[in-house]
């Protein structure tokens, strides 16, 4: 799956194009105004089909906030950007943190453009050194160069991790990487929003997969810990225990570890840093579980490659769903 396309074929530059578009669109409506009040203005058209007042929209709500903007002729490229900032594969967008986010005032880190390019350069020669748990074994040196406990790192020692792990950077590109996601200019990476920039873009079709492992996981280990929702949701409120789950992962058919890159006790290891120390002790959140595939997802081009990969990792029951409606919308989803 190549990283310049997103959900449905659509390219991620066409994306870029639609935001950059309802951005004049905005504009024009609030006479250019700061960004702020642009933001706004765009967070009260997407409030005004909010009939829950929830705060989220769905799919079949944020394309009616669309069409009001006139975007019409542009389905797939609309349900793409809908795909590019639900994250958690719940269904819903946070439609006040999408608004600024357009406007370049979001909290989270979102590549775009050049940027992107930029950042997946260094994603790949990730991939090129690590393999299939690139980016988890990379976190791993990081955080040893975190000797202060502050969760981030500043330029010699972000570049010095980089190099312990067998990834050069030029000045250049350390340059980029840190200007972007010092987000606060404290001159400091933050690791988690690092992490998170790594990952890229999950395919709906891998999100999908992941979350048929997650609830089949969920007969053998699942606990309850609110009340039910309908199926988008459910997963968000169901978590794992940790050491139930362990019994049914198999990390000697990791295929890093087939291949010979990673050990088997490494495969464990990462797998353990990755869920073991969630909100919760002993307990993993869809998300939790979700954010580790991300990172493996990112490492793999082939779908199919991705998909053989983590599905022999796991023993399973029979859990399989073909056509499954998402939450509040309309679209029916390929498992």
């Amino acid at each position: 799956m190549s990283s310049g396309y997103s959900f449905s074929g659509v390219t991620e530059e066409s994306l870029d194009e639609l935001e950059k578009q309802m951005r004049d669109k905005i504009g024009i409506q609030t006479g250019y105004g700061d960004t702020e009040v642009q933001a706004r203005q765009l967070e009260k058209l997407f409030r005004y089909f909010d009939v829950d007042s929830s705060g989220e929209i769905d799919y079949d709500e944020f394309f009616a906030a669309m069409v009001r903007l006139n975007f019409v002729g542009v389905q797939r490229e609309i349900e793409a950007l809908f795909d590019r900032y639900d994250e958690d594969c719940s269904g819903t967008i946070d439609y006040k943190e999408f608004s600024y986010h357009v406007f370049g005032i979001g909290k989270s880190v979102y590549i775009t453009g050049k940027a992107r390019s930029a950042v997946d350069q260094v994603r790949d020669a990730i991939k090129l050194q690590g393999g299939m748990s690139g980016i988890h074994g990379l976190m791993r040196i990081l955080r040893n160069f975190d000797t202060d406990g502050s969760k981030s790192l500043d330029a010699e020692e972000l570049d010095i991790g980089l190099r312990d792990f067998g990834v050069r950077l030029t000045a250049n590109e350390l340059e980029f990487v840190m200007r972007y996601f010092d987000s606060d200019k404290s001159g400091k990476v933050s690791l988690e929003e690092f992490y998170k920039g790594m990952h890229g873009k999950m395919s709906r079709q891998r999100m999908e997969f992941v979350r048929d492992i997650f609830m089949s996981l969920e007969t053998i280990a699942g606990r309850q810990t609110s009340g039910g929702g309908q199926y988008g949701k459910a997963s968000r409120e169901v978590m794992l225990d940790l050491e139930a789950m362990m019994d049914c992962y198999n990390s000697v058919a990791h295929p890093d570890v087939v291949s010979g890159a990673i050990s088997e006790p490494e495969a464990q290891g990462q797998v353990m840093e990755a869920w073991a120390n969630g909100a919760v002790e002993g307990l993993v959140s869809w998300v939790e579980f979700l954010n580790y595939y991300k990172a493996l997802s990112a490492c793999v081009a082939d779908d199919r490659e991705f998909l053989e990969g983590v599905q022999s990792t796991w023993s399973l029951p029979s859990h399989t769903e073909t056509g499954v409606f998402r939450a509040g919308t309309s679209r029916l989803l390929d498992a």
